[in-house]
């Protein structure tokens, strides 16, 4: 845990052991402006390097690391050499949490052990004008400071077994403080018989005393404990009709005593509305109520008073959809006051009630409150500050304490809101009292308490009057072990005297005040506490588990991981007592943790949550998806302050945990589906992803794809840039693509400016495939960019099924995985069942590019980095990405299976000889129109050839990098050159024979005549094992013309089909047909787009404005450049001629074209051709097949057989579907209808063919049968 101190300048000089200079020089960038789920416009600043802190919120901040001295210091910040930025300034409302800044410098200490880590805010406000530093020195001082409480380690104990291994558990519900009763008629309700208890063995176990604490350094429960109960009639043993458990609960609301404020003080559950207690029948180990003398000592101390409290809280409305703090009731329109009612009875009304309002308003002008009780005026006009319509602060708190006198018992507290403005919102966060009562019984159950009778060495005598005698009074002091107390009694007044060196708590109640238990049902047996060395946990809700499953499968087989998959539900019911709180997921990764459980292959664990979540923990809003919770920030007011984040599960160390503090140490990630259909397809994507088959495994598995936002003073190219340096290094096999936004033309469209080529191109990378796609830049719930470059219908329209990248994306919010009521772009890319991704490194919430560009830098500098020989998984990076912790990182997510490691090929190509010098010697120059001969060889880990590889090298060789230039279109950017290799001279494919391939190509006449270095990027698939393998070359010198290249003015041959070879011109074909041609030239076949207009270029009937570009459905040839293929599938042509035309060229710029004409006729009558049989003549079985003119669609085929008298034999019915002319072989076993081996001679047979319009057609041919 950081430890975080506030020390004033004025320490005496005396008392500094050391001191350290640092200077600051930050340079600013300018003003960003973002947009938030509110659409609310966030205007920040930042400088190079900057971060930001939740307690600032969105102002830039630096951050520096200091090593301390061994004994334990602190560290005191002097600030001087302060030069202010000139030409910057900026109004202190036009900058969004500008109300942070005052006069002076706003700086803070955390420390870890023995470092500290000082944070600045380099800008202050002088008379409402924000003043940016540029230059600055900062003094650090060390100072000498006591060793926080909680810097040791704690030791923590696990059992090794729950007790819900075994015996009989009933899950009991309740949401009441006080006791409870379980009757002989419950027992039956929840299948027990009563009557075959052995009452002995009766348990309740139960250890619910509020929400879990999120530090790890603070002692909870492990697994349910026994409770104290008390069992009427249990002295014969037996459970009789009219016995009864009587028990002690817990509410979900729970108060606590504030020392400093000398008040009770409540917290509501944030996860759940009711508490659960554990009931078995054979289990318990007897654990009763016991009993508690009145003590003889004499009393220090009368009680005849007690505090009682009370409050109106209700959690209805969360007013940014994020954080954990829920508000109430709206006063607003014409509903501008509210009363809440409170009853004391036998208050002291000479004691003062403690009364504290707490609201949240939103509005843009100043408002104010009074507040009321029992129509008086007891506060008045409570200003409350106006917000900005630019501020990262949606709604401001206001809280009033104060107290006041009674006469009544009964309190009515009103609050009412001042205000002009109709769209102004004051919401009441709760009303709360605390009141001092006469210790008088008043019937039902009452619980007391008297915090002035806590003091070391007191007695205090309790008299509670307007008492029977026949009360029962429990001390409830530890809830899980009431003890009932013996007391005395004497005219009407019940007492007894007790030691209250601590605040001591009672209840006094009538067995037949006993409350009722709302819920009762059996549990399944569960042994979380027994599970060791797993290396992946599963969490998922119920409904997924057969999803969850079939993924943990996977893993095992593929991976051979050890994978665990448990629900929320049993991880609560041991370590939260049933109910729904996020640290008991925590502490149950915790507990493996700290066992050494996981296995250690790269980092530590892995822990996938499967299933959606929900900022609305209790199922409020409208179809929620809290299947899986998350971590949701305790601010829940300010945008810039909030955030939801699943590192919380992750953080387990000692000190770790408060306020999502701390380093991950296990990799994190969540699969955002809401139905098990959702579930079902996104294993299927993940199994289909990690299948080894030709589908997927293809070369975009070399590529990486960097998109940039425009504007900003070209900061997101440029952090592009930096990613792509570190890329660019990483393996020789990488292939790099940028789309940089403002490289395009931007235009104007009715719903604003667009860039519809960078649009395209995207889809295009998208639809190919690629490893990673990264994008950095502005962007929101629904895409990327103001000029949504990335928007929903781009996602929905992604059909990449069978190349699935990993999103990483460097923006806002575009992956709100915790709304139930929207489902984000992000969402949508994980959850294209046709495409999209495999998984999402992804903001969640409000993000920072200056924060953004550091997690992105560290997962491409990890992304290569192996461990124990293997290379990291997604969960790994994730981790890996956000060490060291920052607050920054915490909206930084990852939607898919952390345990997925993403298709990197598995071994390595290398070229050995380009043109038969070895490419460790200088390699001559390649020039336009000359043949290359390059070999290579597929190599193992360490080196060695890869001799049992065989299949397909598949290489890519490009000219010399282009430079290209922004143009500047956003006017807070300007023109700036980068470098794409993107000039591809020949994509070939290459047979690879024990290890080794070559290939030739002839470079093309169109290249750039500069000298400089191609490189040649390979993929390469074993066609046997399905391994695959990827490199590179990039030493290939390329420039200049080849003065002795053979003169050539022919272009290429082109034969073009449709349906299939059989095709002529003037046929007649479906509105569907199959184009198909193949394309040969000894010069070589231009098909790779590098010169203007020599493209594979198709026109239907002379439709020239729609030209078809063929490039990407041209296929080359093994080993050749010489020749290849075309398919393509033309869909829903017009009845009547047509024709198409197919341009290509060569590598000399010499083109040919062919021309065909056709007909489409679906209403055509059947022409059949090439009706046969073979073999024929057969012995055991023949095949029939014809040619028919109805392409795509269903036949009905009848096949009658005679023999050479006319005599009928059998016949053959068939329903085929078409996909081309010819028609699938139908087959005959040679016998005739009654099953029978026909005998050897001629036979005749007739085909009968009918389509779906009921036109038919015939034809006859004969056959030999022989033995």
């Amino acid at each position: 845990m950081k430890h975080i101190y506030y020390i004033l300048f004025a320490l005496l000089p005396s008392l500094v052991f050391g001191q350290e200079r640092i200077p600051l020089h930050p340079v600013w960038n300018g003003m960003e402006v973002q947009q938030t789920v509110k659409n609310l416009e966030i205007h920040t600043i930042s400088f190079e390097n900057s971060i930001t802190k939740y307690r600032y919120g969105a102002l830039p901040v630096f951050t520096a690391e200091i090593n301390l001295p061994p004994e334990w210091h602190a560290c005191v910040l002097n600030f001087d050499s302060i030069v202010f930025d000139t030409l910057q300034t900026y109004k202190l409302t036009d900058l969004t949490d500008g109300e942070f800044l005052q006069d002076t410098l706003l700086w803070h200490v955390e420390y870890e052990e023995q470092t500290a880590r000082i944070f600045v805010v380099p800008m202050i406000s002088e008379e409402n004008i924000i003043r940016l530093i540029k230059g600055l020195a900062i003094t650090v001082n060390h100072v000498p400071a006591d060793v926080p409480k909680n810097s040791e380690s704690r030791e923590v104990f696990y059992a090794d077994n729950s007790v819900l291994r075994t015996g009989d558990w009933y899950k009991i519900g309740v949401v009441q403080t006080g006791v409870h009763k379980i009757t002989y008629e419950n027992m039956q309700s929840m299948g027990i018989d009563p009557a075959s208890l052995d009452v002995s063995k009766i348990g309740l176990f139960g250890t619910y005393s509020g929400m879990l604490n999120e530090s790890n350094f603070v002692s909870r429960p492990d697994d349910l404990t026994e409770n104290a109960i008390y069992i009427e009639g249990a002295d014969d043993n037996s459970f009789d009709r009219d016995d009864y458990i009587l028990f002690h609960a817990q509410a979900p609301r729970v108060w606590w005593y504030n020392m400093f404020s000398a008040r009770f003080e409540h917290r509501n559950n944030l996860f759940s509305d009711t508490v659960y207690y554990f009931l078995t029948t054979d289990r318990g180990n007897g654990k009763r109520i016991t009993d508690s003398e009145s003590s003889a000592q004499q009393p220090t101390v009368e009680v005849n008073e007690f505090v009682d409290y009370g409050v109106h809280d209700k959690d209805l409305e969360n007013l940014i959809l994020s954080g954990k703090e829920w508000f109430g009731e709206r006063l607003t329109g014409d509903t501008l006051e509210r009363t809440y009612s409170f009853e004391f009875p036998n208050h002291n009304t000479d004691k003062p009630l403690y009364l504290q309002v707490d609201l949240a308003t939103r509005s843009f002008i100043n408002t104010y409150y009074q507040i009321f009780v029992n129509g008086e005026l007891l506060i008045d006009s409570v200003k409350v500050t106006k917000v900005s319509a630019n501020g990262g602060l949606y709604a401001r708190s206001s809280s009033q304490i104060i107290t006041f006198f009674s006469d009544s018992d009964a309190v009515e507290v009103t609050v009412k809101y001042l205000t002009d403005d109709l769209t102004s919102i004051t919401w009441v966060n709760f009303v709360a009292l605390n009141a001092e009562r006469y210790l008088r019984y008043t019937g039902n159950q009452m619980t007391f308490r008297n915090p002035t009778s806590a003091a070391a060495g007191n007695i205090s005598r309790f008299n509670l009057s307007q008492t029977d005698g026949n009360e029962v009074i429990w001390n409830i002091t530890d809830r899980h072990n009431p003890v009932n107390i013996e007391y005395l009694y004497e005219n009407g007044t019940s007492y007894f005297v007790l030691p209250t060196d601590s605040l001591l708590e009672f209840i006094v109640f009538n067995h037949s005040d006993a409350y009722s238990p709302i819920s009762f049902g059996k549990i399944p047996n569960q042994n979380l506490h027994a599970m060791a060395n797993i290396d992946m946990v599963i969490v998922s809700y119920p409904g997924f588990l057969e999803q969850a499953n079939r993924l943990a499968a996977l893993h095992e087989t593929m991976d051979g991981m050890q994978v665990a998959v448990v629900t929320p539900g049993q991880i609560y019911n041991e370590f939260s007592s049933g109910s729904q709180d996020i640290a008991a997921i925590r502490d149950f990764m915790r507990m493996l943790y700290v066992r050494g459980s996981f296995e250690e292959e790269y980092q530590s664990g892995y822990l996938l949550l499967f299933g959606d979540a929900s900022y609305d923990y209790k199922y409020r809003v409208h179809d929620n998806t809290n299947f899986v919770p998350t971590y949701e920030s305790d601010e829940s007011l300010r945008l810039t302050g909030s955030y939801v984040t699943d590192d919380f599960f992750g953080l387990l160390g000692d000190r770790d945990g408060l306020n999502c503090v701390g380093d991950l140490d296990i990799g994190i990630g969540r699969l955002p589906v809401a139905t098990p259909e959702e579930a079902k397809m996104a294993v299927d994507k993940i199994e289909h992803y990690l299948s080894q088959s030709r589908k997927v495994m293809r070369d975009w598995r070399n590529v990486l794809c960097f998109i940039a936002d425009d504007g900003d003073v070209n900061l997101h190219m440029h952090q592009a840039k930096q990613l792509v340096d570190i890329a660019d290094t990483l393996h020789p096999g990488i292939r790099i693509n940028k789309i940089f936004s403002d490289a395009f033309t931007k235009i104007v469209v009715p719903g604003g400016k667009r860039y519809p080529e960078v649009n395209a191109l995207i889809n295009e990378q998208v639809e190919k495939g690629a490893l990673m796609l990264n994008y950095t830049g502005h962007g929101g719930l629904i895409g990327w960019s103001k000029s949504y470059i990335l928007d929903m219908p781009m996602i929905h329209s992604f059909d990449n099924y069978d190349n699935l990248p990993l999103f990483v994306t460097a923006t806002c919010e575009f992956s709100r995985y915790d709304d139930p009521e929207f489902i984000s772009a992000g969402e949508y890319v994980f959850l294209n069942e046709h495409g999209g991704g495999i998984a999402l490194l992804t903001t969640t919430r409000l993000a920072y590019a200056h924060a953004n560009i550091v997690v992105n830098r560290r997962i491409y500098e990890h992304l290569m980095t192996k461990k124990n020989n293997m290379l990291p998984r997604l969960g790994d990076l994730v981790q890996l990405s956000k060490i060291p912790s920052d607050n920054n990182f915490l909206n930084f997510v990852l939607l898919g299976d952390p345990a997925l490691r993403l298709a990197y090929p598995q071994f390595d190509v290398v070229t050995t000889t380009v043109n038969t010098h070895p490419v460790s010697d200088v390699v001559d120059t390649i020039r336009a129109l000359q043949t290359v001969i390059v070999v290579g060889k597929v190599v193992n880990d360490d080196g060695t050839i890869a001799d049992w590889f065989n299949g397909y090298a598949y290489p890519k060789v490009y000219d010399k990098a282009t430079r290209y230039s922004t143009q500047g279109n956003d006017g807070s950017s300007y023109p700036e050159e980068f470098l794409l290799s993107d000039k591809l001279l020949f994509d070939g494919k290459a047979t690879v024979i024990d290890g080794y391939f070559s290939f030739e190509f002839l470079v093309p006449k169109d290249i750039n005549y500069s000298f400089g270095f191609g490189s040649i990027k390979y993929y390469a698939l074993d066609t046997v094992s399905y391994s695959d393998a990827w490199g590179g070359y990039d030493q290939l010198f390329i420039g200049g013309y080849n003065e002795q290249a053979d003169p050539d003015d022919q272009g290429p041959v082109i034969q073009l089909y449709l349906e299939d070879k059989s095709f002529i011109s003037g046929d007649i074909t479906s509105a569907d047909p199959l184009v198909f041609a193949e394309i040969y030239d000894d010069k070589g076949i231009s098909f790779t787009g590098l010169g203007l207009g020599r493209d594979l270029v198709m026109v239907v009937d002379n439709d020239f404005a729609n030209s078809i570009i063929m490039n990407d459905y041209f296929e080359i040839n093994t080993d050749s450049y010489q020749q290849g293929t075309i398919s393509y599938q033309l869909n829903n042509l017009a009845p009547g001629k047509h024709t198409l035309s197919l341009k290509a060229w060569d590598l000399h710029n010499n083109s040919s074209e062919v021309v065909v004409d056709f007909y489409v006729n679906e209403q055509a009558d059947i022409e059949l051709s090439g009706v046969l049989n073979y073999p024929n003549p057969f012995t055991e079985t023949t095949r029939f097949t014809f040619i028919q003119n109805k392409s795509n669609t269903e036949l009905d085929v009848e096949i009658r057989i005679f023999d050479i008298s006319g005599r009928w034999i059998t016949t053959l019915n068939e329903q085929v579907r078409t996909s081309g002319i010819r028609v699938d072989p139908i087959e005959w076993d040679g016998r005739n209808s009654n099953g029978n081996k026909v005998d050897a001679g001629v036979y005749m047979y007739q085909i009968i063919v009918t389509d779906q319009l009921g036109n038919t057609a015939a034809q006859r041919q004969k056959f030999i049968k022989i033995n």
